[in-house]
């Protein structure tokens, strides 16, 4: 425990660990989003905290937020991520647009227009998680990356096309707060 004092008001937040499943972008992909949220910003004058290349997802299934990696909850997901069976498919990003004008904060985030695959994927996810004793799978799903939490909100618009073969998905321990994922497991689509 620290020696420094806590002022009220002033106390530090809590450390806890995000599961979830995700997407991981290609290398390639990942610098071109890089590129792609630097000319944006630019030009339409968004600011805000920008998420590290390395962190770029699309975020398929939370599991929950726990303070420490429960090991049981841990082998469940691994277990419902081994039960996933799927071809790899196609993702295609082609709109940007920001999230929630009555938000404080904004996400600015890569959109699909075709999410039949990603929907698809997503439900044989949940199942898998129900399989292995999740009670609770989320049924509402916007696939998407976020690439900034921004200052305003930027009406939807067309973008020049990214796209990859999704070829695996991966089971991510978040250090919340600390800029870190640590990828747990890894499934190739195999379907």
């Amino acid at each position: 425990m620290s020696d420094q004092l806590l002022l009220p008001g002033f106390e530090p937040h809590p450390a806890f660990d995000v599961l979830f499943f995700a997407l991981l972008l290609e290398v390639e992909n990942a610098s071109r989003i890089v590129q792609l949220r630097k000319r944006l910003c630019e030009e339409f004058g968004l600011s805000g905290h920008r998420i590290a290349a390395d962190l770029l997802h699309i975020s398929l299934r939370g599991i929950g937020a726990y303070d420490g990696l429960p090991r049981a909850v841990v082998q469940r997901a691994k277990q419902a991520g081994a039960a996933v069976l799927a071809k790899p498919f196609d993702i295609v990003l082609d709109r940007a647009m920001s999230f929630g004008p009555k938000r404080e904060v904004r996400p600015f985030v890569l959109r699909t227009g075709d999410e039949a695959a990603l929907v698809t994927f997503h439900r044989l996810l949940g199942r898998a998680m129900k399989n292995a004793g999740f009670r609770r799978t989320a049924s509402r799903f916007t696939p998407h990356i976020t690439l900034l939490y921004g200052d305003r909100t930027l009406a939807e618009r067309s973008i020049d096309a990214i796209q990859w073969t999704v070829r695996d998905f991966v089971l991510i321990q978040s250090l919340w707060g600390r800029g870190k994922h640590i990828h747990l497991a890894r499934w190739s689509l195999r379907g």
